[in-house]
């Protein structure tokens, strides 16, 4: 079987970790290789490992590549003659015409695992290219994502409009089932709940999951900014409350994140050096180091696995170190990072960015308060519990090709 992944925006290292943590389970556990992908933005194409990649706004007829005169055709047919507009299209864009010509040939589309279905982002806009794919006459799957809330009548519009066209929606935490079922609770018998994929890593890729050295004070920090930005102040206060106690213990701080070193595209260390300078004072010098390269994930595990401990807000950036039995604690700031955590049994190592400065101390002071050998253990079992939950979810799409209804039409 062939598949097409749509909408994944693997410029993020968390997504490229989805995206190959998906590519080498559908091909080990399902028979299934998926041959080509769609992002929102070009950037993600050099991470996206597939052959063809196209972006979303081709799947949607807007990113046409042809000449002025063509182009400015098009436009007036986009509007005038939407029927003539798609037969225009595929003469005239050669990317549009691969890529129908490519979906002829394809038995799959999942809508890969991330965050992407939520009202913050363009709902309406996944909406209309989940229904342009849809009349492609292929089954379509959402699998390993969070999704939600929905709070405004139009992302439940949307997403209603989403979940209706596709046939399985594999979530990775128990909150993203409650805000489908709040959309329609008909949705029920499509839902199936595991956890995020990306502990199933090692297990596909054969690498070792164990840190070294123990006697590490190398702590990894990670702080992004939300879609509000009026937040930024109260997050920047909030790691140099946690930046400065780490200093005062001994710890050796450095910031890194999975969405860094890109032009163009969003960048951590923009915030890590706002972070350091307002932690900075004439009677106090904080020493932390700043990582500021895009680290593939092989480079990436190096680094986390010589650490002691990580702490900080992007989930996948806390995941990875898991992967390598590094204890963490996600400041999330979105109920998947609990949902996810508390699916492996390792809930109690989430808080959120919002909570009060003394429940974020107190956290920060548990995780380094406890015996280490112990808290390794913890998360070296909670991991196990990713690893089997992820191979359930394959396992279970494998079941459900049997349904002759997945199998392309001779």
């Amino acid at each position: 079987m062939r598949a097409f992944l749509f909408h994944s925006v693997a410029a993020n290292g968390g997504d490229e970790l989805l995206c190959m943590t998906l590519k080498l389970g559908m091909e080990k556990f399902c028979g299934v290789k998926i041959v080509a992908a769609s992002t929102n933005n070009i950037l993600s194409f050099p991470y996206l490992p597939v052959p063809y990649k196209f972006l979303n706004d081709t799947i949607g007829g807007r990113a046409v590549t042809c000449n002025s005169l063509s182009r400015k055709l098009l436009c007036i047919a986009r509007y005038r003659c939407p029927l003539v507009y798609k037969k225009l299209l595929l003469v005239l864009d050669r990317d549009y015409r691969f890529f129908c010509e490519l979906m002829k040939d394809i038995d799959l589309i999942v809508f890969g695992p991330g965050g992407f279905l939520h009202e913050y982002y363009e709902m309406q806009h996944m909406c209309e290219l989940i229904e342009i794919l849809k009349a492609f006459g292929k089954k379509i799957i959402i699998f390993g994502q969070s999704v939600g809330p929905f709070s405004t009548a139009e992302s439940k519009d949307s997403a209603y409009k989403i979940f209706q066209a596709v046939d399985r929606i594999v979530l990775r935490e128990r909150y993203s089932a409650r805000y489908v079922l709040e959309v329609d609770s008909t949705f029920g018998e499509k839902i199936f709940v595991y956890t995020d994929i990306a502990f199933f890593y090692n297990k596909l890729t054969g690498e070792r999951n164990v840190a070294e050295p123990e006697n590490s004070k190398r702590v990894l920090l990670n702080f992004r900014t939300l879609v509000n930005p009026a937040f930024t102040e109260d997050i920047v206060r909030k790691a140099v409350l946690i930046l400065k106690y780490l200093v005062s213990h001994g710890y050796k701080p450095e910031f890194i994140s999975t969405c860094q070193g890109v032009e163009g595209y969003r960048d951590d260390s923009f915030l890590a050096h706002k972070i350091l300078e307002s932690a900075q004072s004439s009677d106090e010098l904080i020493d932390a180091v700043v990582h500021t390269k895009r680290y593939s994930l092989s480079e990436y595990l190096h680094i986390v696995k010589n650490s002691r401990y990580y702490i900080g807000m992007r989930m996948h950036a806390a995941i990875l170190p898991i992967l390598r039995n590094i204890p963490v604690l996600n400041i999330g700031y979105e109920p998947k990072s609990k949902g996810v955590f508390e699916s492996i049994g390792l809930g109690d190592y989430v808080c959120n960015i919002l909570d009060s400065d003394d429940v974020i101390v107190t956290k920060v002071e548990e995780l380094l308060s406890q015996d280490y050998h112990l808290l390794k253990k913890k998360f070296a079992d909670g991991l196990q519990k990713g690893e089997e939950l992820t191979q359930d979810a394959f396992v279970s799409l494998t079941s459900s090709f049997k349904d002759d209804s997945y199998r392309k039409e001779a």
